[in-house]
């Protein structure tokens, strides 16, 4: 559900028309594979509710804007930073 969350939220945040119909056919599986694991019995629907809270709160929280900058400053520069010293080493031009 987190993956399918991200997916539409950023479909919807940078108007990509792709990305929204998929997050929304990538929810509506993951809404009938919780439907099932109810129907089979593997889970309760309590189960189930707080896993859509948990991936709910976990998209919001990944996608505020502090937490965004502070993604860019520690995780995006370094794997550019680290990207662009291996290709360098073995000589290919990304």
């Amino acid at each position: 559900m987190v993956i399918a969350l991200m997916i539409y939220r950023v479909g919807r945040h940078r108007d990509l028309q792709f990305f929204k119909v998929l997050g929304l056919v990538l929810i509506a599986c993951s809404v009938l594979m919780s439907v099932s694991r109810v129907a089979v019995g593997v889970h309760r629907p309590t189960d189930i509710l707080a896993g859509w809270g948990v991936a709910i709160i976990v998209v919001y929280l990944v996608t505020l804007t502090p937490i965004r900058k502070r993604q860019k400053h520690y995780i995006i520069k370094p794997l550019i930073t680290l990207q662009e010293r291996l290709f360098g080493m073995i000589g290919i031009k990304s």
